[in-house]
C-alpha cells in the first residue's frame, strides 16, 4: 500500500475480471498502481463482465467460479455469445446480487449469492432461511413482527379498524371444523386475516349459490386444499379467529 499524490492506491486486486469481489477498483491509474476506494471509504461493488471472460477467469479465481456455478443453477451452461455480460452488485459484508438476461427473453433475472460465513468482500453472509423451518417457531417470528407493525408503525395502524368482510372463515380451535359466517356491524373492528394466492390452473374448493348454506355448516378438513387448510392452521396458532380467502368468501357464480 501507499500513497500518491494523496490517493490511496495498492498493487491491484488479484483477479481482473470479478475485482477480487471487494469494493469497485477496475480502473488502473498510469502508473499501473490502482486506486484502492474501500480505504477511501467506499462500500459498494458494481461490475458489467462478460460471461465468457467469466468461464476462463474461474479456472483459477474462486469468485469467478463461484458466480458461474450460481449462473448454471439456473441452466446458463456455457457462453453461447461472445455479448453475454452480467452485472454484479454487492455491499461489504452483505450478499451478491447477479442480473442477467442470458435467454435472450424479454425478462432479466436476478440471484442472490452469499456466504454462510462473515466476510470483508462483497460476498457476505444473507439471513439464514431453514429449509424445514418448525411452523412453532414460525408462528412465535410472525407474532413478534406483528406485534412490532401493530406497535410501532403509525402507518399501519392508518385506517385498519372499522371495516370486516362480508364473510370471512372463522378457523375454528383444534380439530373443530372451519366454517363461513356472514360479518355483523358490530364485528367491523375485528382482526382477521386475509390470504393472496395463486389459484393455479383450477380451484377445487369455492363457495357457490349451491354450496354456500354447506360453507355456513362447515368445511371439512378433508376437502380444504394444502395451501388453505396451513393458512387456517396457522391462523388458529396465532390466536386469531377469522381469515379472508376469495375462493370461500366470495360467491363465485354471483354475477
Amino acid at each position: 500500500m501507499s500513497t500518491s499524490d494523496s490517493i490511496l492506491v495498492y498493487d491491484g486486486p488479484k483477479c481482473r475480471i470479478c475485482c477480487d469481489l471487494m469494493p469497485n477498483r477496475q480502473i488502473p491509474l498510469p502508473n499501473g498502481k490502482w486506486v484502492d476506494v474501500q480505504k477511501q471509504g467506499k462500500m459498494t461493488l458494481s461490475l458489467a463482465v462478460w460471461l465468457s471472460d467469466v468461464y476462463e477467469s474461474a479456472k483459477t479465481c474462486v469468485n469467478c467460479k463461484v458466480m458461474i456455478e450460481a449462473l448454471e443453477c439456473f441452466e446458463v451452461k456455457e457462453p453461447r455469445l461472445e455479448d453475454d455480460m452480467f452485472t454484479v452488485d454487492g455491499r461489504v459484508g452483505t450478499s451478491l446480487k447477479l442480473e442477467y438476461n442470458l435467454a435472450e427473453d424479454e425478462y432479466l433475472r436476478f440471484i442472490e449469492v452469499f456466504s454462510d460465513t462473515e466476510s470483508e468482500s462483497c460476498l457476505g453472509r444473507a439471513t439464514f432461511i431453514e429449509a424445514d423451518i418448525d411452523p412453532r417457531k414460525a408462528v412465535e417470528i410472525a407474532k413478534r413482527r406483528l406485534r412490532v407493525c401493530v406497535d410501532s408503525h403509525d402507518e399501519c395502524r392508518v385506517g385498519r379498524r372499522g371495516f370486516i368482510p362480508t364473510r370471512v372463515v372463522d378457523v375454528g380451535t383444534g380439530d373443530g371444523q372451519p366454517r363461513l359466517v356472514e360479518t355483523t356491524e358490530d364485528m367491523k373492528d375485528t382482526d382477521y386475516f386475509a390470504l393472496s394466492y395463486c389459484w393455479g390452473l383450477a380451484q377445487s374448493l369455492t363457495t357457490t349459490k349451491a354450496t354456500l348454506p354447506n360453507r355456513f355448516e362447515g368445511i371439512p378438513w378433508e376437502d380444504i386444499p394444502k395451501t388453505l387448510h396451513e393458512a387456517i392452521e396457522f391462523v388458529q396458532h396465532l390466536g386469531l379467529s377469522y381469515i379472508w380467502i376469495d375462493a370461500l368468501c366470495i360467491i363465485q357464480d354471483d354475477g
